[in-house]
């Protein structure tokens, strides 16, 4: 049976998601890449080639991701909704607020407010990411790119 956490019982993955977007915005794939499952992963991106079936491909892309960016910065926006749909596994829902600038124009930031974020965390030791998915309204960059050029 799933059950909704409230109050006191979000801080812990409040924190989680704090750290999250710390470790994405340090662009070190080695401390991002700790967040997710060593043994099960999926992920959906942004772009229509971002479907991540295993560790391997998370790290190729993260690697593409950071070979665009100059800078980032996320940030959790409004309530976080968790779910508890299992005994050791979480369901978060979030939005996410994100401002970058590439390589290619380094002095020119872009923001992303309101991005939908959904993961599933599986208590493995740590919680660890299993599945994730990340909606936005970013058709313009279409394939191979993980952010539209300016």
């Amino acid at each position: 049976m799933a059950i909704q956490l409230q109050g006191d019982e979000l801080q812990p993955f409040q924190q989680f998601l704090a750290d999250y977007c710390a470790a994405y915005g340090s662009m070190n794939i080695n401390r991002i890449s700790e967040f997710f499952s060593k043994t099960a992963l999926h992920c959906y991106g942004t772009g229509e080639d971002e479907v991540l079936l295993n560790r391997e491909a998370l790290l190729y892309g993260l690697q593409r991701d950071f070979s665009e960016l100059h800078s980032v910065a996320m940030r959790p926006e409004g309530t976080l909704t968790a779910i508890q749909v299992g005994e050791d596994t979480i369901c978060l829902c979030w939005l996410l607020h994100v401002e970058y600038s590439l390589k290619t124009h380094p002095d020119q930031t872009t923001s992303l407010p309101k991005l939908r974020y959904t993961m599933m965390l599986e208590q493995q030791g740590d919680w660890r990411v299993v599945h994730c998915h990340i909606s936005a309204p970013l058709g313009a960059k279409g394939s191979g790119r993980s952010f539209p050029e300016a």
